[in-house]
This record gives C-alpha cells, sequence and structure tokens, in this order.
C-alpha cells in the first residue's frame, strides 16, 4: 500500500466510533483551552491599559487588541494542542484500524496512559520551539516558507506517530531501525498530515488521519524487514 493509498484507506474509516469519540472529546477540551486563552489574553491587555492610563477607550482597544492577537495565537495553536490532546487516543484509533485491516496479525499492546499524554505534549512543545526558531527563516526567505514549514513539521510529525505505532509493536531499538529503514515514506506519511493541518476544517480531523495512515504505513515496514 502507498502513502496516498494508506490515507485514502483512513479517510474511509474515519467516523468509526473509536475515531468520534477522539475527536469529540480533544476538540472540547481543545476549544475550551483556546477560549481560556483568548479571555486571559483580552483581560491582560486590558489589565496593562488600566495601569497605564484611565482612558476607558484606550482600554476598550488594548482590550480588543489583546483579543484579536489571542485569537491569532490559539488559531495557530489549535492544530498543535488537537495533536497532543489526540496521542491520549492514538491506541484507540490504532486498534480500530488494526482490528478492520489486520485481524490476523497480532494485536499491538496499548501504550500506558502517562506515556501517550507525555509524548504528545513533547511533540507539540518541539514543534512549537522549532517553528518559533525558524520563524525568522520563514520571513527572510518568505517564498520558500511554505517548503521549510512542511518539511520541518512533516517531519516531526511522521517520526512522532511512527514511533507511537510502533511502540505498540516493538522495542524501542527495533522501532528505531525500521524508521530509518523506512524514512522516505515515514517523511511522506508526515507530509501530507503537515498539508492537511494548515487545511481549515480538515485539520480538526488531520492528527486522527495521520494515525491511522500511519498504522499502515508501520505495517508495511515491518512487512518489508520480516
Amino acid at each position: 500500500m502507498t502513502v496516498i493509498g494508506a490515507y485514502g484507506r483512513a479517510m474511509g474509516q474515519v467516523l468509526q466510533p473509536a475515531f468520534r469519540r477522539a475527536l469529540l472529546i480533544s476538540l472540547g477540551v481543545a476549544l475550551g483551552v483556546m477560549l481560556v486563552l483568548v479571555w486571559l489574553g483580552i483581560a491582560g491587555a486590558g489589565s496593562v491599559a488600566a495601569g497605564q492610563t484611565d482612558q476607558g477607550w484606550v482600554q476598550a482597544l488594548a482590550q480588543w487588541l489583546g483579543g484579536v492577537l489571542s485569537l491569532l495565537g490559539a488559531w495557530f495553536a489549535f492544530p498543535l494542542l488537537m495533536t497532543a490532546l489526540l496521542g491520549l487516543f492514538i491506541d484507540d484509533v490504532a486498534a480500530a484500524v488494526e482490528q478492520q485491516d489486520y485481524k490476523g496479525d497480532v494485536p499491538g499492546q496499548p501504550v500506558a496512559l502517562w506515556p501517550g499524554l507525555k509524548a504528545g505534549l513533547r511533540f507539540a512543545g518541539q514543534a512549537l520551539l522549532l517553528n518559533l526558531l525558524a520563524l525568522p527563516l520563514y520571513i527572510i526567505a518568505a517564498p520558500l516558507a511554505p517548503i521549510g514549514f512542511y518539511a520541518l513539521n512533516g517531519y516531526l510529525l511522521g517520526r512522532e506517530y511512527f514511533g507511537q505505532i510502533g511502540l505498540r509493536h516493538a522495542p524501542l531499538a527495533q522501532v528505531q531501525h525500521l524508521m530509518a529503514a523506512s524514512r522516505g515514506r515515514v517523511f511522506l506519511a508526515g507530509l501530507l498530515g503537515a498539508f492537511l493541518l494548515t487545511v481549515p476544517v480538515v485539520n480538526l480531523l488531520a492528527p486522527l488521519l495521520v494515525a491511522a495512515a500511519m498504522v499502515h504505513v508501520w505495517k508495511q515496514a515491518a512487512l518489508s524487514r520480516s
């Protein structure tokens, strides 16, 4: 199965109960966090303005600007937060795909709750930090910025999801070996996922699609080395 085929298969599975549950819970939590961040931005900007002047219109303007900036920041951070939260459900998604398409194979072993959450938060932190560090390069070489953005985040997504899916089936050393042997397919799968994360509305489903598609990528990598 090609990487494109893996994503096509994943799109056909996205309405399964395991997918819906993961999506609804993660979406609810992420929206709640985003609303709190926007509220803090508005309240913080208003407090700073109130400490500098007693002009009501200045305070109102500061709150408006704080709200707009917080909303923009929340919009860009939203996919990363969704990806981190969905790390909690990657076992549910992977198990659903394996049960439907790989019934004859040995099922994967669920990753414990804390390691799954830690992996998701680590990915979100790394992605945010590296993109912030790359921001000056994006600005300096603006025409090439999309290429750099997708390449960086495609690499991160591919590595993270392949690793999490792989650890359901094999020790870390074997997972790393298979990742190195299939680096092209892993990167391409991550690259497509990074692109989907930038498409409005589709980005809500993107982490689920990457997880489901990566199950197929892992199976192909394991099969080629068996």
